[in-house]
């Protein structure tokens, strides 16, 4: 059986083409390459401003952190022209002034400027904020142990239980420079004006039997 085509109006309708050769019409053909050509380009130059951009901030967040730990020179580092110190492994008050300021009797200010109530309970990495104290000079330094002492003291209790009234004292078994200065003055912290009333080198270094000047 034949297959008749359709026809209208006496003409036969052809079938449109829709190839490729359609895209390339004169006219609007022409204008939509280009515009996508355009399109094509711009999106490429986003792209790769993007990435570089991107590249860009990593590196300088890198060096930002290099820096940053280049700044920490003995645990001692600088921010927004603050200094301040994390403690290390084996570090006391006095070490750490003695590290800082090349005088260990410094750490009076150190605890002072922290609230430290008991000098010798610092752990590492605690940051302490260091106070802006001119250094001594390293060709006057003495060679000094940490005074403080090793537990924990209740200078109120030990005030109070044997308070020290003179302007003289004669060091027991058992005494330190810290004792000593709370039972004298309720204040732990003076002991550094009793080592220098004795031209003490060595805070740690007391004998029993030796006579200690109060300063009053």
């Amino acid at each position: 059986m034949a297959v008749r085509k359709k026809r209208e109006g006496g003409q036969q309708i052809k079938p449109q083409n829709s190839g490729i050769f359609d895209f390339f019409r004169p006219g609007e053909s022409y204008t939509s390459l280009v515009l996508g050509i355009v399109v094509v380009i711009i999106a490429a130059v986003l792209i790769l401003s993007f990435v570089k951009g991107k590249k860009i901030g990593t590196d300088s967040e890198t060096q930002t952190d290099v820096s940053s730990d280049e700044s920490m020179v003995d645990g001692v580092q600088t921010i927004d022209g603050e200094k301040i110190y994390k403690v290390q492994a084996g570090d006391d008050l006095w070490k750490i002034a003695e590290k800082v300021y090349k005088d260990g009797f410094k750490w009076v200010e150190i605890a002072k400027l922290n609230n430290l109530t008991d000098p010798s309970l610092i752990h590492v990495d605690n940051v302490l904020k260091l106070p802006n104290i001119e250094q001594k000079n390293p060709e006057m330094e003495a060679v000094v142990v940490s005074p403080s002492p090793d537990a924990k003291i209740d200078t109120e209790v030990m005030a109070a239980d044997a308070k020290i009234t003179g302007v003289t004292y004669k060091v027991e078994k058992g005494d330190y420079l810290w004792e000593i200065s709370v039972r004298a003055y309720g204040d732990g912290f003076k002991w550094v004006e009793i080592a220098k009333a004795n031209n003490i080198t060595n805070p740690d270094i007391i004998f029993t039997g030796t006579e200690l000047k109060l300063p009053r």
